[in-house]
């Protein structure tokens, strides 16, 4: 395989690390202009904008906690499971890396990443098993699916800060668990 050409990098003190590690291509700036920012960011206002207003029009809460198809067995292990989630990743990023500053990093914290990565995969699956029942196994659970985690979750994740993502999860976990049980809360009204 024929090898590129190297760019020439605009600071001599790239030029010089890069040359140190082996040479090869030059690094790129990874700097995004503010444009690109923009779009992205508007992209993904959009997309949460446009989930929620579907999810809304499913009315997917209601009918996540109150329809008699929803199978609750595999629905409260998915709760219990997000429940753990969250538990795990408050003692990761706010005890030991906020309260303690502990440098976090995979390798400092790579059995509590993969125990919160089995949590994850596995609330999600007890997800899809408490509304199998309800939507089939068939395009409109995979689309109320990608609703939720790409359209909510992950556009969230993308715009709320860390910390206030943190913070507003238990607080959202709470009010959905008090409206599950049949404590339904003043909000909204």
């Amino acid at each position: 395989m024929p090898q590129r050409a190297a760019v020439a990098p605009t600071d001599g003190r790239v030029a010089s690390e890069h040359a140190e590690r082996g040479g090869g291509v030059a690094p790129q700036s990874t700097a995004a202009p503010v444009a690109i920012r923009l779009s992205a960011a508007a992209w993904a206002v959009a997309t949460l904008i446009l989930s929620l207003y579907a999810l809304h029009h499913l009315d997917f809460v209601r009918v996540l906690l109150t329809s008699a198809a929803v199978h609750r067995g595999w629905l409260n292990l998915a709760l219990a499971q997000i429940a753990a989630l969250l538990m795990v990743a408050g003692h990761l990023e706010l005890w030991r890396g906020a309260v303690l500053g502990e440098q976090l990093s995979y390798a400092s914290a790579r059995t509590t990443t993969h125990a919160m990565l089995a949590l994850l995969m596995g609330s999600y699956g007890a997800t899809v098993m408490a509304l199998l029942p309800l939507w089939g196994l068939g395009m409109a659970l995979f689309v109320v699916l990608v609703l939720v985690a790409y359209g909510v979750l992950w556009n969230l994740a993308l715009l709320v800060p860390s910390l206030v993502f943190r913070l507003a999860a238990p607080l959202l976990y709470v009010w959905c668990l008090q409206n599950y049980v049949g404590f339904e809360l003043p909000l909204g009204r």
